[in-house]
């Protein structure tokens, strides 16, 4: 099941199906880190950093939400605590 038609229940920790989401927002992610960061190499490492950040974290998405708006939020947070 891809991974972004979970609802109702939690995803099971799929590295391939995280992976498939995740290709399939990275360049809206990037458009993302790099408004957020103004600068393409910050933006490069805040999207690689978020993802690193959303794999390990993975078992902890609920699915009740859409993956994109989790995502883009972890992505919002990690800009947050670099500007810390």
């Amino acid at each position: 099941m891809p991974f972004g038609r979970w609802r109702s229940s939690p995803p099971p920790p799929d590295a391939d199906g995280f992976t498939a989401e995740a290709l399939d927002h990275l360049d809206a992610l990037y458009g993302t880190a790099l408004r957020l960061t103004r600068r393409p190499e910050d933006a490069q490492d805040l999207v690689q950093d978020t993802f690193l950040k959303v794999f390990d974290k993975l078992s902890g998405f609920r699915g009740d939400a859409p993956f994109w708006g989790w995502l883009r939020q972890i992505a919002v947070n990690e800009c947050l605590m670099r500007l810390r």
